[in-house]
């Protein structure tokens, strides 16, 4: 993203964006939200991939790019997986 322009629209999330990763695959972007679910989007399609909600609000987040693994943080704990395309 070489310039300042809107590039896309994911929408989905209803609650503050914690954390957005991209992944291996060079059009999948990661990200988790106080909504509680963490989403899997293709930029070059502009949608959803795969959704994995978490019951609880969430408070923090991480993804290693490579495996595509995430952690987030919650007042119920620490959960960790992986999220991959349906």
């Amino acid at each position: 993203m070489s310039d300042d322009r809107f590039t896309a629209h994911l929408p989905g999330h209803t609650g503050r964006v914690l954390m957005a990763a991209f992944l291996d695959a060079p059009d999948h972007l990661a990200s988790a939200a106080a909504d509680g679910t963490v989403r899997l989007w293709s930029l070059t399609e502009q949608r959803q991939l795969a959704k994995v909600r978490v019951d609880a609000s969430l408070h923090c987040a991480a993804c290693n790019q490579t495996t595509g693994h995430v952690v987030v943080g919650s007042a119920a704990g620490t959960l960790a997986f992986s999220i991959r395309p349906h």
